[in-house]
């Protein structure tokens, strides 16, 4: 599959006598990978080949289906089907070729514009050699991007990129053939062909020409001089590549159709839930496109993707840092919002930063901390998460998160948060208070009496952990139901209440 989505054709080379292992120790290893759709196009090879490689990706994961070419109709309207591949098998003579494959106008036309570039010396046409390759392929790329680069802008960009990256080494190893025609020593066209020594085929792949210049047709004549050359040259095969334009059926040519296969995850997301390490680089160009044409949310998740897969990535980093330090005006306002006791307002803002950059701890903190005011418990479990998720070792989040899971009844998940919060600070007097409450309310009695006694140990000045402390160790000596331990939601909720500092009633 090497050069898709840019070479002529794709396919599978192994050696026939190990095609089975050969195949499905590829298909095993495409599934290895982290990708969600894995493009099989211009994939010319046998139906067996084809089947023996699909097989592997059938059954629930996968869903196969054909590819759709976008419609293409010329300035002329013809309905071109790039399904169809076009292509020439050449005599060993060339009047041979002239005179049986050619009808009899373009035999004529032909002869003509070949006497014209070999009789005339108003017209020639010269091969590519090491002094003149770099201006010829450049004269090419001018042709060609006049043509078409208004159209595809991107598409252009990626081919002629693609292209100077790639010929340098194939006209090395005398895989191109480059012909320019020229009108009084200025080019009007030029054809850049692939060779194939191997198997005696030449592919012409781009093509350039001077729309001005009409009298002597200059695609036309390349190609016939081209074809000409290649069979003074032994080849027995000119591809004119993908699409059943009417102009190359003037040469006498053939067509076979290669459908392109999609295979795509049936979840429609990567294989291991994770970008493919090889496109990181790729991601992060992204990225950055998004953050300078403002879709700071975007490249936040670009960048955070990124880090999941390599945390060493320092660009992706500084653009998080970037961005995050972009919305602090914003969140600075927002907190003061909140001190002043206008909640809602505050959760807006911090709504709008989250907007930008999801992933930010402070606004996700924050927010959930004033959907714990506001008694939205199940959305401040899932702001608190995101919180913790950017900062696993800020032990107010997870003694918060404990608290908007005690309040929906979820004890022994709270208990789990308020052990991490005290693990991660043993000074935490709120911690060791909160979750003697949740011990409390499971009945553990003795356990919870420890955890008032630890936190007065810590804050003797705490008068709720003193009047929890009271009341369970009455409660131990009374055989009657114990008594509901003083609930932080009882101030939580308290309308009076103007601000609660970062660590969020840790006093409760």
């Amino acid at each position: 599959m090497a050069g898709s989505y840019f070479a002529v054709y794709t396919g599978l080379l192994c050696r026939p006598e190990h095609e089975d292992d050969a195949v499905a120790a590829l298909a095993w290893q495409i599934q290895r990978m982290n990708w969600r759709s894995l493009q099989l196009e211009d994939f010319h090879v046998s139906p067996e080949r084809r089947d023996l490689f699909l097989r592997h990706f059938h059954g629930t994961q996968f869903v196969e289906q054909k590819i759709v070419r976008r419609p293409h109709v010329t300035e002329s309207g013809e309905d071109i089907d790039h399904d169809v591949f076009v292509h020439v098998e050449l005599p060993s003579d060339w009047e041979h070729y002239l005179t049986v494959r050619l009808g009899r106008l373009a035999r004529r036309n032909a002869r003509h514009y070949l006497r014209l570039i070999d009789e005339n010396s108003e017209y020639g046409v010269t091969i590519s050699d090491p002094h003149t390759i770099g201006q010829d392929v450049d004269t090419l790329f001018r042709f060609w991007l006049g043509r078409w680069q208004d159209r595809d802008p991107s598409y252009a960009r990626g081919l002629i990129g693609n292209c100077r990256a790639m010929l340098p080494g194939l006209f090395r190893d005398g895989r191109l053939l480059v012909l320019v025609l020229r009108k009084d020593g200025v080019p009007i066209g030029v054809h850049l062909n692939f060779v194939d020594r191997e198997k005696g085929t030449i592919h012409c792949f781009l093509a350039g020409r001077d729309p001005a210049v009409t009298k002597l047709p200059p695609g036309f004549a390349l190609h016939i001089f081209t074809m000409r050359w290649a069979i003074a040259n032994g080849f027995v095969s000119y591809d004119l590549g993908t699409g059943n334009y009417g102009y190359k059926a003037a040469f006498g040519s053939q067509k076979r159709l290669i459908e392109g296969t999609s295979i795509s995850t049936v979840s429609a997301r990567n294989l291991g839930e994770r970008l493919d390490r090889r496109t990181l680089r790729s991601v992060f160009s992204w990225a950055k496109r998004l953050h300078r044409e403002g879709e700071s949310k975007l490249a936040s998740i670009g960048c955070r993707q990124i880090q999941e897969v390599d945390d060493a990535f320092e660009e992706a980093l500084e653009l998080l840092r970037l961005i995050e330090a972009e919305t602090a005006p914003i969140l600075a306002k927002a907190i003061e919002l909140h001190r002043a006791g206008r909640v809602g307002q505050a959760a807006q803002i911090y709504a709008s930063v989250l907007a930008q950059a999801p992933r930010h701890f402070r606004a996700n903190y924050m927010m959930g901390v004033a959907c714990l005011q506001k008694q939205e418990f199940a959305a401040a479990e899932i702001y608190l998460g995101r919180a913790i998720e950017a900062d696993p070792g800020h032990p107010a989040a997870h003694n918060n998160l404990g608290n908007a899971m005690r309040a929906t009844g979820r004890l022994e998940d709270a208990a789990r948060c308020y052990d991490m919060a005290i693990g991660l600070s043993p000074q935490f007097a709120e911690a060791y208070n909160n979750l003697g409450m949740a011990l409390q309310s499971l009945g553990r009695l003795g356990e919870a009496e420890a955890q008032f006694k630890k936190a007065l140990s810590i804050n003797p000045e705490f008068d709720s952990a003193s009047r929890n402390y009271e009341e369970v160790s009455k409660a131990r000596k009374d055989a009657g139901r114990p008594p509901v331990a003083i609930a932080f939601l009882g101030a939580l909720l308290d309308p009076c209440l103007a601000w609660m500092p970062e660590m969020f009633l840790a006093a409760i």
